[in-house]
């Protein structure tokens, strides 16, 4: 039986068995639990109030003295168990243990904080310092936000630059490609025709040897690629090869976009000839030439040939 099952049946047997009035009754019962499986014994305890305030006031004395407080009243049954008689200082007892069962949930519930509180104290620091950062993101971004949104306008205002500067750098200088070239032809070699386009340089003419006029224009600096899109022909009776060739030229070195102050662009030099002034000299007409004072053989320095002429 449940315990208030059990409780309702020991009143109803004490109030049928008792010689007392209802009153002047006080009891009390112990119903152990380590009994068999067949029932469990029942231990009741009944006695009259009148007689028990009676013993209560002979000792009272003594019992103040002792405990300050009034007493309970217990019943040491059979098995050793007390038995407690309702009426006197129980209730104080049971205020007090509700007290303390209140403190004791009190003080669980804290350690559960605590603990709580201390296990996620890691991510509770994590979490204020990324709103912090986000925090000084977002200020960071309204108080760069002017000169972001400058940097865009600059940005923007730089692509047709670099669009110009990508067109201009496959563009070269034509005389300073043909200051190279007359540097670099022997004096056996005549060109007939020079087109350019971009950094591609087409050439063709008359030369000695063209194998070993490759390789002579593949040692200049500048020239990164020199090939022959054709093999050179030599007329019958000729002592020269027809030749054409297609020279791929380094930007750093031709380009008009190039550095000025490059070393690359120091090293190229000027022309020790301009391009144009053997094929003027070679055009002059006999009356200038006459009508210029004549001046010693010795004296006169000898023409250098135009690698630009067909002339001998």
């Amino acid at each position: 039986m449940p315990e208030p099952a059990i409780r309702e049946a020991v009143e109803l047997d004490v109030r049928s068995a008792s010689p007392f009035p209802d009153r002047d009754l006080v009891w009390g019962y112990s119903a152990p639990r380590n009994q068999a499986k067949s029932g469990r014994a029942v231990e009741v305890v009944i006695t009259s109030r009148k007689h028990v305030d009676h013993y209560l006031e002979s000792q009272r004395f003594r019992l103040l003295a002792s405990s300050g407080a009034e007493p309970e009243v217990w019943v040491i049954a059979g098995a050793g168990l007390p038995i407690v008689l309702a009426g006197w200082g129980e209730a104080r007892r049971a205020r007090k243990s509700v007290v303390n069962r209140r403190v004791a949930y009190a003080l669980v519930f804290t350690a559960v904080c605590l603990a709580a509180a201390i296990a996620l104290s890691p991510s509770l620091q994590l979490r204020a310092r990324s709103l912090e950062a986000i925090a000084a993101y977002e200020m960071l971004q309204r108080d760069t936000s002017a000169a972001v949104a400058e940097r865009e306008v600059f940005t923007r205002s730089l692509e047709p630059l670099n669009a110009l500067r990508e067109a201009l750098a496959e563009r070269v200088e034509p005389l300073q490609v043909m200051a190279a070239l007359t540097k670099a032809l022997p004096d056996d070699t005549y060109l007939q025709g020079l087109q350019i386009q971009g950094l591609a340089v087409t050439i063709n003419g008359l030369t000695s040897d063209s194998a070993t006029l490759i390789q002579t224009l593949a040692s200049v600096p500048g020239f990164k690629e020199v090939k022959a899109p054709q093999a050179a022909t030599r007329m019958a009776g000729a002592n020269a090869e027809n030749f054409r060739l297609e020279i791929v030229l380094d930007p750093a070195l031709f380009s008009i976009m190039r550095d000025p102050g490059s070393p690359a662009s120091a090293s190229s030099g000027a022309p020790d000839v301009a391009p144009g002034s053997a094929a003027s000299s070679d055009a002059a007409s006999p009356a200038s030439a006459a009508s210029a004072p004549a001046e010693p053989a010795s004296q006169q320095p000898a023409p250098r040939k135009s690698r630009f002429t067909t002339g001998g």
